[in-house]
């Protein structure tokens, strides 16, 4: 019931490291949810949409790799491999006949679909996400690093392309 929480529990809000986590988070689920909302617009979920960008950058990927870039369980992985294909944006990479598990790559029209909609994905981002001064911006991302350097960065894995 509100109103019947400990007030102590409540005051730990307060502290300005609590207040910027929580500003991250909330201001992440706000930009999140509206970039799914226009990227529905070409038909296109943020979880798509980052798929596709990783294989238009990365190239030939294996579930178990895309799963690990994505932070998902290779089972949710499974499923999107399975609607990409039904859909014709991604085939099979047949790279060694004797690795038993496939990779998988854009076919044309999915690089063709990928061309056409990042590029507007990318014009809501600077519509809707202000500028960060650039030592604030790597303040953020050395204290991802330093908390999981295991986990890989998008810019990390593309800085090299």
């Amino acid at each position: 019931m509100a109103g019947q929480n400990d007030p102590k529990l409540a005051r730990l809000f307060e502290d300005s490291s609590v207040k910027t986590w929580l500003a991250i988070v909330k201001g992440y689920r706000g930009i999140y949810s509206h970039l799914e909302r226009h990227m529905a617009q070409y038909d296109c979920s943020m979880s798509r949409l980052q798929i596709l960008l990783y294989f238009y950058f990365r190239g030939a990927l294996a579930p178990v790799e895309l799963a690990r870039f994505m932070g998902v369980s290779r089972p949710n992985i499974t499923n999107f491999i399975r609607r990409l294909k039904d859909d014709g944006l991604i085939i099979e990479h047949k790279d060694d006949p004797i690795k038993k598990r496939p990779k998988y790559v854009l076919t044309k029209k999915g690089k063709t679909y990928f061309e056409k909609i990042f590029p507007f994905h990318i014009e809501e981002i600077k519509k809707v996400v202000a500028e960060l001064p650039e030592d604030a911006i790597d303040s953020l991302l050395s204290l991802g690093k330093s908390l999981d350097p295991e986990i890989p960065f998008i810019l990390d894995d593309f800085s090299n392309s």
